[in-house]
């Protein structure tokens, strides 16, 4: 079952991947946060927040980031961002 606005040329089906039971596409965010509440990912805070819980391996490893380097040349020094291997772009 399909639930939420989808462009038919961009179903999951028309890719190959089936089987899946139900799949939401794009919903707002009233019918996000419902769907994640019945799944028992997150809870409401006050005001309306939707708060959840990530555990304890979350985030970028320092390893991936890209780092800012400072440059001295010809008595001036400026400073670049220098990439990593693993990320292959520069930060936004």
């Amino acid at each position: 079952m399909t639930v939420g606005r989808v462009n038919p040329a961009h179903r999951l089906e028309v890719q190959g991947i089936t089987g899946l039971g139900e799949v939401f596409y794009n919903l707002r965010e009233p019918a996000l946060i419902e769907q994640a509440l019945k799944r028992h990912e997150g809870t409401l805070g006050q005001g309306g927040a939707f708060l959840v819980t990530t555990g304890k391996h979350t985030g970028r490893s320092p390893k991936d980031a890209p780092r800012r380097s400072r440059i001295r040349s010809g008595g001036t020094t400026t400073s670049r961002w220098r990439l990593t291997p693993s990320t292959g772009s520069m930060p936004t």
